[in-house]
């Protein structure tokens, strides 16, 4: 996929770094690893030069933020609550749309830390015209035409909302559009993958399903547990997504799924 192009710059540029935060010495964004490619015979390569060039280029589960140059600073970077977006990567990859999954699990998933995460990577998104935040289907058909990408933004799991379904609303006000039930661990809406057993979803597991539905945010149950997936699935009238698991009849872990999911 051929790069796009962007405007030069430098996440939180307007501020000073040192000074109104704390700075990180970072990994590089480009370059990084070596690149590779998968060979392709003349036929393939020929048709996916023809997708490409017709239909938006999505990625369905991403990070696409900044990390540290040393990794063992990672909890540190991300309590400062003032990651980097990842710019130059993304117009280097070509991407039009990503779907762009907040770090907000390194706090906890505590409702303040949720907000507080949407509006500081907001602000900086704000600062540039590159990359900017899809709500709609409008937002995500411009963004390929435009030589642009748009970022949907997305939560991982429903663990802030605690016990209170209107908190699916105001998220929504925030431009969340994909959201997860559980993480790994279980909450008040379900169990998690990583639980020995799964009591599937709860009464307020079903409400919550039922307001995103309403609202049309989408459920992503990669982290849920088998039987709380097939529940959000009965439970649900609209498509679910899987983002990030695959099939464990071929890897058998619990990060992967059953075959009736």
């Amino acid at each position: 996929m051929p790069p796009k192009t962007r405007a030069p710059y430098q996440p939180f540029e307007y501020l000073e770094a040192g000074t109104d935060y704390r700075e990180f010495a970072l990994a590089k964004e480009l370059e990084r690893v070596p690149p590779s490619s998968y060979p392709l015979d003349a036929d393939r390569t020929k048709r996916l030069d023809r997708i490409l060039a017709t239909a938006p280029l999505v990625s369905s589960h991403d990070h696409c933020v900044v990390m540290p140059e040393d990794i063992e600073q990672i909890h540190d970077y991300a309590r400062e609550r003032r990651t980097w977006t990842g710019y130059a990567g993304l117009a280097a990859a070509g991407v039009d749309v990503v779907l762009e999954a907040f770090l907000d699990g390194m706090g906890g998933w505590r409702w303040d830390d949720v907000l507080f995460d949407l509006g500081m990577r907001y602000s900086d998104i704000a600062h540039q015209d590159f990359l900017y935040r899809a709500e709609t289907k409008a937002d995500l058909d411009r963004a390929k035409p435009a030589g642009k990408c748009a970022l949907v933004s997305t939560l991982e799991c429903a663990t802030m909302i605690e016990d209170d379904v209107d908190r699916v609303d105001v998220l929504y006000g925030f431009g969340v559009r994909v959201m997860g039930i559980t993480y790994s661990e279980s909450n008040g809406l379900g169990s998690g993958l990583r639980e020995e057993r799964d009591g599937g979803l709860t009464d307020l597991g079903r409400a919550t399903v039922r307001r995103m539905n309403k609202l049309g945010m989408t459920i992503d149950v990669s982290h849920c547990g088998g039987q709380t997936s097939l529940d959000t699935i009965a439970t649900g009238e609209r498509p679910i997504l899987i983002t990030h698991a695959g099939a464990r009849g071929l890897w058998k872990t619990k990060r992967m799924k059953p075959d009736e999911v």
